[in-house]
């Protein structure tokens, strides 16, 4: 609790060297660009709501578990390459993030790990292996979601409640459409389904603004 409720402090330097930022260190500081140094493995940075501008150490592996979420004012935050994991709830309500990218070696994205932010496109790419549920729900300004990963299975609540989604491309051998993934996606009107989809689970595209979808002669199973 270093700083803790220094209203005032707007700007501070960290020295190379440190290697750990306690929780709470910069609550309810004035605080809006931070700068973690490189040798710094473990910090805490909830509760900064005034942070606009946030650089992670280079050499960053592991994101902390919601370590960013409800940091309404986080405009910009740039993942490390080394970073493998996007834990569950990393950018929840992060209303002001309106890009992101997702490097190239991330495998894992949590669940809610974008959730009622402000983004508006992203790219998955094709080192992504799993991705959880409500991955974007309810992030309004969200318009584009490019997956390029490999995966077999969409989740359930993927994109629920998007309004302003409007395209979405899936790829090739995805076998599975959860529940419920884009439910009240009401801007998103032409979707075009990989040949390899087998199986479309409840409600998938319930209250959508699609006007027509061609389903795939390996189709097995669509919900209700």
């Amino acid at each position: 609790e270093a700083f803790y409720y220094c209203p005032a402090l707007t700007e501070i330097t960290l020295p190379e060297g440190l290697e750990e930022i306690g929780e709470y260190a910069f609550l309810n500081t004035g605080i809006t660009e931070l700068t973690i140094p490189n040798s710094c493995t473990k910090f805490h940075v909830s509760g900064m709501d005034n942070l606009t501008t946030l650089t992670l150490p280079a050499g960053l592996t592991e994101l902390p578990k919601g370590g960013f979420e409800g940091m309404r004012s986080l405009v910009s935050v740039t993942l490390p390459a080394g970073i493998t994991d996007i834990p569950q709830t990393a950018f929840w309500r992060c209303t002001s993030l309106k890009s992101l990218t997702i490097p190239e070696g991330v495998k894992t994205i949590g669940k809610a790990a974008f959730a009622e932010s402000g983004i508006e496109s992203i790219v998955i790419p094709e080192s992504v292996e799993k991705i959880d549920d409500k991955t974007f729900q309810g992030c309004p300004n969200l318009e584009s979601i490019d997956i390029k990963a490999p995966i077999k299975s969409l989740p359930d609540f993927f994109a629920f409640e998007c309004p302003n989604l409007k395209s979405v491309s899936l790829p090739e051998g995805l076998e599975e459409i959860g529940c419920l993934a884009f439910v009240y996606c009401s801007s998103l009107k032409k979707l075009s389904l990989p040949s390899t989809v087998k199986n479309i689970k409840y409600a998938a595209f319930a209250e959508t603004g699609l006007e027509s979808v061609s389903l795939p002669d390996c189709i097995e199973h669509v919900g209700e």
